[in-house]
């Protein structure tokens, strides 16, 4: 099974690097990442991702925001702040 990783960040140089660091892992995954708050929403909706990751510092939103969202539409699934 692949993990399906949602990734809130919004500088591709930051993503390459959490993508790169996830690829050491024995698990296949799918990343998806997203740049701002409105992409995110519709992916916590129609990715249906295993797990969050998101960066601390977020220029379009705030990542408490972020955590708030992912608690009301998806709340079983793990959130992590990436920092």
């Amino acid at each position: 099974m692949r993990v399906k990783i949602l990734l809130l960040e919004p500088v591709e140089c930051g993503a390459e690097m959490v993508e790169y660091e996830l690829s050491k892992a024995p698990t296949q995954f799918t990343l998806e990442r997203v740049e701002t708050q409105a992409a995110y929403l519709r992916a916590l909706q129609e990715y249906c991702p295993h797990l969050i990751l998101a960066d601390y510092r977020l220029p379009h939103t705030d990542c408490l925001v972020a955590l708030a969202l992912a608690q009301d539409i998806c709340p079983e699934v793990p959130f992590l702040f990436l920092s």
